[in-house]
């Protein structure tokens, strides 16, 4: 089975791109994803007149919804290291005649001029990449003296899953929390922003709840490898996914993720 993480971190490999995309649009419709969202903007107003860069932007969605918002004389900026992305990106909004460039860029070494921006923000991308403290310093050096750096990511060590199978629960949660690059990255946020050289205003958790669909997807790789390494038995993963299933057909599934929103000002 394929890695999902791995698949964040070699999208332009990939061999099935559209499902990956697919993927991505159905979990960018949870929720949950759409209030953290929402509070983003709330911490960091991105109103007329502002400029944006969005660090890690994916399909563009959320660089689209602050770009019509910025007015006429504002001005987004998404970036993506993946030319696959960023290609999907620009044919989703090519006919919107939004103020909104997408860019294949290296989030370690932003291609724009010191103090570029009003806001920087980046979610759902630390996790993956290969020094995200090298990337908070880039964010902050192409943003503004009096601008800010907003960033979401998750803690993969603070994960619960509600099931009767308890203890398998437990061991499959512990297999989830070793399984992306950076999994404490939420939590290491606030003092990466302030190495910076940033001042930390707010940090916020966030929970976010997932589907049967997603977590499937999502935890794919890590149960295989539980499998394969005999944590568990296939017989085992499957009567729980049955459980799970069941648990979501009559309202009682819970499986939540916790994040961090970080924002933080520019001296």
């Amino acid at each position: 089975m394929a890695d999902f993480h791995r698949g964040f971190e070699d999208v332009d490999r990939s061999a099935d791109q559209q499902s990956f995309f697919r993927f991505l649009d159905l979990a960018g419709s949870l929720p949950s994803i759409a209030k953290y969202r929402g509070w983003m903007l709330q911490l960091c107003p991105s109103g007329e007149g502002a400029t944006v860069l969005d660090v890690g932007c994916g399909l563009g969605g959320e660089a689209t919804r602050i770009a019509r918002g910025v007015g006429k004389t504002g001005m987004v900026y998404g970036v993506d290291a993946s030319e696959a992305l960023i290609i999907e990106a620009r044919r989703r909004t090519r006919e919107l005649h939004l103020p909104l460039q997408f860019r294949v860029c290296d989030a370690h070494a932003l291609t724009f001029e010191d103090g570029s921006f009003d806001v920087c923000r980046a979610e759902r991308v630390l996790l993956y990449l290969e020094n995200p403290a090298s990337v908070v310093v880039e964010m902050a050096r192409v943003t503004r003296p009096g601008g800010h750096v907003i960033i979401f990511d998750f803690d993969y060590g603070a994960r619960f899953i509600d099931s009767d199978f308890a203890p398998l629960t437990r061991r499959i949660e512990a297999l989830l929390a070793s399984e992306p690059r950076n999994p404490a990255i939420g939590r290491e946020l606030p003092h990466l922003m302030r190495k910076a050289k940033l001042k930390v205003e707010a940090v916020e958790a966030m929970t976010l709840m997932t589907t049967v669909a997603i977590a499937r997807r999502i935890y794919a790789a890590a149960l295989s490898k539980g499998i394969k390494t005999g944590v568990f038995t296939a017989v085992d993963i499957e009567a729980w996914w049955r459980e799970q299933e069941a648990m979501e057909q009559d309202g009682r599934f819970y499986h939540a993720q916790l994040g961090y929103i970080v924002a933080a000002s520019k001296p």
